[in-house]
């Protein structure tokens, strides 16, 4: 083969071989280019056809499907599998097209440095002789691939059109490897012509602008979210679910996310993802506030403020959201923490209020001795029967379907609810039991210490 290609260089009369054999490899190269296309494409078709068939509308098992996505999980772990909110759903097929425009840049990489070496190798063109073959070599696959990454970002447009935020998560990994291949890309840049680097730059900026596009509307979204729908056990809010999912997978893909705020923000790398983390976060409160107003009973408010802020910070500190926002920001762990203490006394205060009403009753009627044949009035049987007995059963029964998915977060509160009341209620019930006033005291002393320890140790399952 070198021969042979000694003999055209030094013997020919033309350098039509240079053109043909320019031809011959351009042709081969794009040929492999649109078979790798055409597989990423097939793959993509395979995907939506298996989730069409799933959730085909005139199925049943599109009207199942339907109301399990409807279904509000109180069980934190199957969140991801039940979301409510179709925009951080990933879509297959936007995915292999992304994965299809990465491997093409790949792929074409490698095989016009392998063009450049068997050229270099076998003909030993002169600089330019092989600059004019491998221009003409890289044109034709270059505008393919261009093409290609042209049709995804179209593709994404009309994810983002709908909604679909996920569609960032695809459009990352493509920048992160673009911006990183920079270099390399410059290099073969050297053998085109202005209007094709022109083109790359173009669809380089674009991939960045839609990105950056993606976030500000996901960021809108959180903050804006008009749904009224509030859950009735005071756990954590879907739209909480979905934010905080979202920021775990930026987290996975940080240091694209850092490359394309700053090429498109002009800020340092290091500032503007904990910038956005916080925005994210500043707005996810603010709305959960504005849903926590539809609550008409201050004490569920509470805990479903305490629930979805106890969550927030349970869920950043494991990702990384917090370490990255702390860089900016040292108080916002304090932040929390403090929101936390606060919501958690509000809810209390429910319970403060039974114990209060012991308290005032044992101070107005306060016995000297509890007496066997010590009489009580009417007015104060009554009180025993109906005051401490009517609220207990009335917070108890409101409070009985509340979810608390924090394991330890629910064993402190039963423990705290039962130390206010019981603190209250076992020395009341150890010194009024044993008045005889009563051929029924069971009438008023419906509860017993460890009974009402008992009732209040059953509430805020985790799961209903």
């Amino acid at each position: 083969l070198k021969a042979l290609s000694n003999w055209l260089v030094n013997d020919s009369p033309t350098k039509d071989y240079l053109n043909i054999y320019a031809d011959v490899a351009c042709t081969s190269i794009l040929k492999i280019l649109k078979s790798i296309s055409e597989t990423s494409k097939n793959n993509a078709s395979v995907e939506e056809l298996k989730l069409n068939s799933a959730t085909r509308k005139d199925s049943k098992a599109w009207m199942l499907n339907r109301k399990t996505l409807r279904q509000y999980s109180a069980d934190l772990t199957n969140r991801r599998v039940t979301l409510a909110v179709e925009n951080v759903t990933k879509e297959g097929a936007l995915e292999n097209s992304a994965e299809g425009v990465v491997f093409l840049f790949v792929s074409f990489m490698i095989m016009f440095q392998n063009e450049g070496k068997l050229v270099d190798s076998l003909f030993r063109f002169s600089q330019s002789d092989a600059h004019v073959c491998l221009k003409s070599v890289l044109v034709k696959p270059l505008n393919y691939i261009l093409d290609c990454a042209k049709e995804f970002l179209q593709q994404a447009h009309r994810n983002l059109g709908r909604n679909d935020l996920a569609a960032v998560f695809c459009l990352l990994p493509l920048s992160k490897y673009i911006h990183r291949s920079q270099d390399r890309f410059k290099e073969f840049m050297k053998f085109s012509e202005p209007v094709l680097q022109e083109r790359f730059d173009t669809i380089l900026k674009s991939v960045d602008s839609t990105c950056v596009d993606a976030l500000e509307k996901f960021v809108d979204h959180v903050k804006n979210d008009q749904e009224k729908f509030i859950p009735s056990d005071c756990t954590v809010h879907q739209l909480t679910s979905n934010a905080l999912i979202f920021l775990e997978q930026l987290m996975i893909e940080s240091q694209a996310l850092a490359v394309v705020l700053s090429s498109q923000q002009k800020e340092s790398p290091t500032t503007v993802v904990p910038k956005l983390l916080a925005r994210v976060l500043s707005a996810l409160g603010l709305n959960l506030r504005n849903k926590a107003e539809f609550y008409t009973d201050s004490s569920l408010k509470a805990m479903f403020m305490l629930n979805n802020t106890s969550h927030i910070l349970k869920t950043i500190r494991k990702v990384g959201v917090l370490r990255v926002v702390s860089e900016q920001n040292r108080d916002v762990e304090q932040y929390y923490n403090d929101q936390i203490a606060l919501f958690k006394s509000q809810y209390m205060q429910s319970w403060v209020n039974l114990g209060a009403i012991l308290t005032y009753f044992q101070q107005n009627h306060c016995l000297a001795s509890p007496l066997l044949n010590q009489r009580l009035r009417e007015k104060e049987r009554e009180q025993i029967k109906s005051d401490f007995n009517r609220h207990f059963e009335l917070i108890t029964n409101d409070h009985r379907d509340i979810v608390v998915p924090d394991v330890n977060l629910a064993s402190k509160l039963r423990e705290d609810c039962q130390k206010i009341v019981l603190s209250k209620y076992r020395p009341f019930y150890e010194k009024y039991r044993q008045v005889n006033f009563t051929k029924n005291p069971d009438k008023y002393f419906k509860y017993t210490p460890e009974s009402i320890a008992n009732t209040i140790g059953n509430l805020f399952n985790a799961t209903l």
